[in-house]
């Protein structure tokens, strides 16, 4: 067991095998390797990250103090910004479909869902 932050709220896999954490009390994305279990990156985010989705070549953290959700690029080994997007009031929930490129942004506060389609490529 590792303990993940200061307050870890959501998690997520991706394809790469990698655990994302959104530690919203610490301000920062968490990128731990399982095999060993061990944290791999550390990357300072503001605005109370929270929701997270995992795909081939993002990691989508959402930021919900902010309303808005930022997608990076992990394989540097620094995870590097590539898109950011407003979004719907407290973006607590994120799922992205990999065969559409589409990123559904699930408020928190009754807001709704927003749909970003081909998210990856930018606003």
């Amino acid at each position: 067991a590792l303990r993940a932050g200061e307050g870890a709220t959501t998690m997520a896999a991706d394809s790469a095998g990698r655990v994302l954490v959104a530690d919203t009390r610490g301000g920062q994305l968490l990128v731990f390797g399982t095999d060993p279990l061990i944290l791999r990156q550390k990357y300072p985010v503001r605005d109370a990250p929270y929701g997270l989705a995992a795909t081939s070549t993002l990691a989508w953290v959402s930021q919900t103090a902010s309303n808005s959700v930022i997608g990076y690029d992990l394989s540097t080994g620094i995870p590097v910004e590539k898109v950011r997007y407003r979004t719907v009031q407290q973006p607590n929930s994120l799922v992205y479909d990999d065969s559409s490129g589409t990123l559904y942004v699930v408020s928190g506060a009754g807001a709704g869902v927003q749909v970003i389609p081909d998210a990856a490529v930018g606003s």
